[in-house]
């Protein structure tokens, strides 16, 4: 699951502002976002003001810079971050950041057939995932690219999630952080993300069939 989402809308622009005090990127993205598309996100930049960018969904590894590399590297294990060839670098850098989105989707299997299922907050407020990015920029025509990954962890304790699961492999699940963590998974050390990357308690979240 996780290969694809719906993306944060901006009539929650007054929630980012809120919680980030930054805006909405101008720039017009889709309802839903899969591998290689663009989506807001957040990140704290250079100057350490955190900013809000469209980052391609599927990370571009500093160690091919190849953007067809996103549809493989959506979303990161936590587990193996630190030592995975396309993540290693961006993970020592402490390159962490947020997807916004609104829901995301997954397969339910029933009857021996995939159906689509969406879980979002049970409150309808925006969900908040903690990844990593990547900002590249070619030497030769100074184009920037920016791309992020989710980060993944083992979730074969939550009920909900292991409807998403076919069969006895081992389940996964994106992270749905508290807001009183953003700020502090923006700034935290290696120690402090890790404690952070832990399954949503039981209440946060709903899953439903998906309308589309």
């Amino acid at each position: 699951m996780n290969s694809s989402y719906k993306p944060i809308k901006k009539n929650h622009a007054d929630w980012v502002k809120q919680y980030f005090n930054c805006d909405l990127p101008e720039q017009h993205w889709d309802d839903e976002i899969s591998p290689t598309q663009f989506a807001p996100f957040i990140y704290i930049d250079e100057k350490k003001l955190i900013k809000c960018t469209l980052a391609q969904f599927g990370l571009i590894p500093f160690v091919t810079r190849e953007e067809r590399s996103g549809r493989r590297t959506y979303n990161a294990r936590s587990e193996t971050v630190a030592e995975e060839a396309s993540y290693k670098k961006v993970w020592k850098e402490r390159k962490f950041g947020l997807a916004l989105m609104e829901s995301f989707f997954g397969p339910v299997w029933e009857n021996g057939l995939p159906k689509r299922w969406s879980v979002k907050r049970v409150d309808l407020q925006p969900i908040a995932v903690p990844s990593i990015w990547e900002r590249l920029v070619n030497e030769k025509t100074g184009e920037v690219s920016f791309s992020f990954s989710l980060l993944t962890i083992n979730a074969d304790q939550d009920p909900m999630m292991k409807l998403f699961h076919k069969d006895a492999t081992e389940t996964r699940s994106i992270v749905v952080l508290d807001a009183s963590e953003y700020i502090f998974w923006l700034n935290a050390n290696h120690i402090e993300a890790r404690a952070l990357l832990k399954l949503a308690p039981n209440n946060i979240l709903i899953a439903e069939p998906s309308t589309r």
